[in-house]
């Protein structure tokens, strides 16, 4: 469930963000998420039915009656300090810098019985 509120949270602080276009071949805010139905007929949700996460009656303290220049003052409160420190690499990485950092997912497939040994 964490994960879900930091992505709530990064969806409240940044409305206009949701998909990009630039790999041929990802998934599409349209796909269908199987096997989440959201009607009788059995038609999928996609990930644009779910963007709008408070429409699905959720709600995350953080985010009740704040706005979000209060609550990116919160947030660098807590998690500031450590920030900085991580933006002061020995190189810089070409492509980024100031304030703007990409997002990455890392999926790992593995086979939980590959290390077991029967005897």
């Amino acid at each position: 469930m964490e994960r879900l509120r930091i992505l709530a949270i990064w969806q409240y602080l940044n409305p206009d963000k949701w998909f990009d276009d630039r790999v041929e071949g990802d998934p599409k805010p349209t796909d269908p998420l199987l096997p989440f139905h959201k009607d009788s007929q059995r038609s999928f949700n996609s990930s644009n039915d779910t963007q709008h996460w408070e429409r699905l009656g959720y709600i995350y303290p953080e985010l009740f009656g704040t706005t979000s220049i209060e609550l990116k003052a919160e947030l660098y409160e807590l998690y500031g300090r450590t920030l900085t420190k991580l933006k002061d690499p020995e190189e810089r990485v070409p492509g980024i810098g100031g304030d703007n950092f990409q997002d990455y997912i890392i999926n790992i497939q593995y086979d939980r019985y590959v290390l077991i040994t029967w005897r």
